[in-house]
């Protein structure tokens, strides 16, 4: 049996205080975002997070702190990719460029989803253990929100853009010694604004196997 590997999701640059307790709990590994952060206060960058040397430097404040990048758990937009729209070209260079550097840099998974209205909590304000606040999703607050600007999408026209994506991006990802993995939907419910949702249950992701097989 392979050892298990734990890696903290860190969405910003790691801090002193949060990296020791880190070190003290025995987590070495990274999942980290791409940085969106502004170097000054003219919010001007000369590269965009996905780009080279903006992953570069990302990922040599983690080393510095005795941390390694493992995971990038995020992605240039792709809402045009998902619902395969005529304009998604410009979307699919940035995932590629994105999974070329993750390849120059010794960045190993990229974790993404195929969420066309992303991860979602309704609230904030439900009450956890102790009193604590905490999100989470409650199907009645759905009610409440209107449908994507992108408009409805169904089950099948998921399916069908997710298969021409992977046949983009696996040679992609092969060449560039870089594994794909699947973010579950989040919440894992068939449909929100009237948006399907497809990675929501064991059989999705079997299917999933079977599609990224028939690219090999």
């Amino acid at each position: 049996m392979k050892n298990l590997r734990i890696a903290e999701i860190m969405l910003n640059e790691p801090e002193s205080q949060v990296v020791d307790i880190f070190r003290q709990v025995g987590i070495s590994e990274i999942t980290g975002t791409l940085n969106r952060e502004f170097p000054d206060f003219r919010n001007f960058r000369f590269d965009e997070p996905w780009d080279y040397t903006s992953m570069l430097k990302y990922k040599m404040n983690f080393e510095e702190r005795g941390l390694k990048l493992s995971v990038i758990e995020d992605n240039p937009p792709m809402e045009k990719i998902i619902y395969g729209l005529p304009e998604k070209e410009e979307q699919l260079e940035s995932v590629a460029k994105l999974i070329e550097n993750m390849g120059k840099l010794g960045i190993s998974v990229w974790c993404y989803n195929w969420m066309a209205t992303g991860w979602f909590r309704s609230r904030h304000t439900f009450t956890g253990r102790g009193g604590a606040l905490v999100g989470g999703f409650d199907i009645k607050d759905a009610e409440y929100y209107n449908t994507p600007k992108l408009g409805k999408i169904g089950k099948d026209s998921l399916w069908k853009n997710l298969e021409n994506f992977l046949k983009f991006i696996i040679p992609i990802a092969e060449e560039s010694n870089v594994m794909l993995a699947m973010h579950p939907d989040d919440p894992p419910i068939e449909e929100l604004f009237g948006v399907a949702r497809i990675m929501n249950s064991f059989e999705s992701f079997k299917h999933l196997v079977e599609v990224t097989s028939s690219h090999d």
